[in-house]
């Protein structure tokens, strides 16, 4: 990197994929083939990787610590931050740029990925108001 290029930031590979749904398989194995995908375009391997940010909808899912399922998808030794968030990749992306820019690591990994409502999504979506999760705040969507 040179003095013109400090502060510059791109996204150099990208990968997506859809998987039907019950397929039979997990996390890791969906996510696996697509961030390889990715990191080959990018031409970058597994250990350039300083950051990994991630991004999931576990509340909407109506699952909780599903990003665990995932882990081994991502690089992962030698031991790399690695934030996850709720939401969608908007936020990865965010989170991982200002990582970048706070100069942490020089190639950071975004990843967002979803599945389908686990739960009827009127039940999800009256829980989304209440802090812990206990009981609907409000009436129906």
């Amino acid at each position: 990197m040179t003095e013109d290029d400090a502060g510059a930031i791109a996204v150099v590979g990208a990968a997506h994929a859809v998987a039907p749904i019950g397929d039979g398989r997990n996390d890791a194995e969906l996510l696996a083939p697509v961030v390889d995908r990715a990191l080959t375009e990018a031409g970058l391997g597994r250990d350039d990787v300083g950051v990994v940010c991630t991004a999931g909808s576990e509340f909407l899912n109506g699952q909780v610590g599903t990003v665990m399922g995932a882990f081994d998808a991502f690089p992962g030794w030698p031991p790399r931050t690695h934030a996850h968030l709720e939401g969608d990749g908007a936020f990865a992306l965010h989170e991982a740029w200002i990582r970048l820019l706070a100069g942490e690591a020089e190639a950071a990994l975004v990843c967002a990925y979803s599945r389908p409502l686990a739960d009827e999504p009127r039940r999800v979506l009256d829980l989304q108001l209440d802090p812990y999760v206990v009981a609907p705040l409000a009436p129906r969507p």
